[in-house]
């Protein structure tokens, strides 16, 4: 049976968090959440996942480039079997993120939220 990993990425600035607890809160048992270290969506998703003992595999962010992308984005997809990124519309950051996982053909869903719709 192949282990779904599910990559969570997304803005720092991304204004409703909720959604990113209520989609780690509605993963299968068992489901392993691949996020980075920063604040905002990489945060809420880890804390998420550690309340429901799921599995979290950890991407640092580090100074290095990996076939010219920031290694961080790319260890965040490092086995996912799919994604989810929540993005305010206007961070390139998250949006080069949304570039990596369609690069590696991963299946990948993308949450749009205004940042006038802050919680």
């Amino acid at each position: 049976m192949t282990e779904t990993v599910v990559a969570i990425a997304g803005s720092r600035m991304y204004p409703k968090l909720d959604d990113v607890t209520n989609f780690v809160n509605s993963l299968p048992e068992g489901t392993i959440v691949s996020a980075g270290l920063v604040a905002g969506v990489d945060k809420a998703a880890r804390k998420a996942a550690n309340e429901r003992g799921l599995p979290v595999n950890e991407a640092p962010m580090v100074a290095l480039m990996v076939g010219g992308e920031p290694a961080h984005d790319v260890a965040v997809f490092k086995g996912a079997t799919q994604a989810r990124i929540f993005w305010d519309g206007k961070s390139q950051g998250t949006k080069g993120m949304i570039a990596i996982a369609q690069k590696f053909d991963i299946p990948t869903k993308v949450v749009t939220r205004d940042p006038e719709d802050a919680e």
